[in-house]
């Protein structure tokens, strides 16, 4: 799932590469 995309539309300004790049990585998991 492309998180940052989704994120970078619902924000008012111009996000960084390196920020989308955050949001787009992986999160661990409940194990």
């Amino acid at each position: 799932m492309d998180v940052g995309s989704i994120i970078q539309r619902a924000v008012l300004r111009e996000m960084k590469p390196a920020e989308i790049a955050a949001y787009n990585a992986p999160f661990p998991d409940e194990k």
